[in-house]
């Protein structure tokens, strides 16, 4: 089951592994044109781009480290899903004798990027 992120409380990453927290920022680049007279002339974006983290409880999933698109499981709702390219900057993993594994990923999804 991907994690959504219109859904408040505990989501499951797939089964076995609880997301604790998904942060992103979607971000984007743009250029603005002035006209002749230095008014608005044009504008556009370009190289539209999505940070993200997401950390919890249990094994960390390899569909979305390995940037495969796993279909739901390497897919965070509204962040990595649909077309584009994934680029995992860095993972962590833990382990505890009195509680359960721990995980995070940070990444930059590509949504335009082929």
């Amino acid at each position: 089951m991907a994690v959504t992120l219109d859904e408040v409380g505990i989501q499951n990453y797939p089964a076995g592994t609880f997301c604790e927290s998904v942060e992103y920022e979607a971000v984007v680049e743009d250029t603005f044109i002035p006209a002749c007279d230095s008014s608005f002339g044009a504008a556009g974006t370009y190289a539209r781009m999505i940070n993200f983290t997401i950390s919890g409880n249990g094994d960390l999933n390899a569909a979305l480290v390995l940037g495969s698109d796993g279909g739901a499981a390497g897919a965070i709702t509204g962040v990595t899903d649909g077309a584009g390219t994934r680029l995992i900057v860095s993972t962590e993993e833990g382990e505890s004798n009195t509680g359960f594994n721990t995980f995070s990923a940070t990444g930059e999804h590509y949504p335009t990027a082929v």
